[in-house]
């Protein structure tokens, strides 16, 4: 009798799990076929201003998860995009002329992801936007794309940087005088003509000062400094933002453009 009781809830337990499995795809199943007949049954123009007003009904709300949403319409998916498109152009040029990888393209691809970015950093920053105001964003969605823009410029910047620093000490085995100006670049500076070499040498030490400015205002931007040393934290963002403005137009002169929204 045990042995059949055991047996009786056993097949029961599969019965119900059985039901409950096909109550759930029948679900699925209508609210796809709802879906799928509301899409076709609704004017183009009416399905667009749904989303539209959906899209801002939750965006007005100031949670992680549309603050994300936000960033992700605005800065993440266009910067990736162009980035992609960068990338996936110069592999397939190697891979058709059979030299191997162009680790000089794809490094200042990296360069260029970052300075994608750079085009929104600025952008949400200015108080009493008419883009913003328009858009109803409050100033929590503003900050929210400012640090997101911030984290894509930081990233593209450390990986252009560090993928250079491997191709002069593992593939060129370059020496520090062979990176950096040395004192045959200085004297005379003013007096003396044009020289690729030393110009070249000065375009990497301003790489790497802007790299380093970068990242010690990355380090600055940490919530733990930003809620215990504000003004610290304030400081620094406008000395840095600068030597950056600085630094980075004239290690990569078409960065003005990217800085120019």
């Amino acid at each position: 009798r045990g042995n059949a009781s055991r047996g009786y809830s056993k097949n029961s337990n599969n019965n119900k799990s059985n039901n409950d499995s096909f109550r759930e795809e029948e679900a699925r199943s209508t609210i796809l076929t709802t879906w799928y007949a509301r899409i076709h049954q609704t004017p183009p123009l009416r399905n667009l201003t749904t989303i539209y007003h959906s899209l801002h009904r939750r965006l007005q709300n100031d949670n992680n998860h549309n603050l994300l949403l936000l960033s992700l319409t605005i800065i993440i998916l266009p910067t990736l995009t162009y980035f992609l498109q960068k990338i996936m152009g110069h592999l397939s040029d190697s891979a058709a002329k059979g030299d191997g990888l162009n680790h000089k393209k794809l490094a200042n691809d990296f360069g260029k992801l970052g300075s994608a970015a750079f085009s929104f950093l600025l952008l949400p920053v200015a108080k009493h936007s008419s883009l913003f105001a328009a858009l109803r964003l409050s100033e929590v969605h503003i900050v929210r794309l400012h640090i997101c823009a911030g984290c894509i410029v930081l990233f593209g910047g450390m990986v252009h940087g560090l993928y250079y620093t491997y191709i002069w000490i593992m593939i060129k085995e370059y020496s520090y005088r062979d990176v950096f100006p040395m004192e045959e670049c200085w004297s005379g500076l003013w007096e003396r003509e044009y020289d690729k070499e030393c110009h070249s040498k000065l375009v990497n030490l301003l790489g790497i000062v802007s790299g380093i400015s970068l990242l010690v205002l990355g380090t600055s931007s940490l919530y733990w400094v930003r809620r215990r040393y504000y003004r610290l934290f304030y400081s620094l963002h406008i000395v840095i933002s600068i030597i950056l403005l600085f630094g980075l137009v004239m290690h990569y002169n078409k960065m003005i453009w990217y800085m120019s929204p």
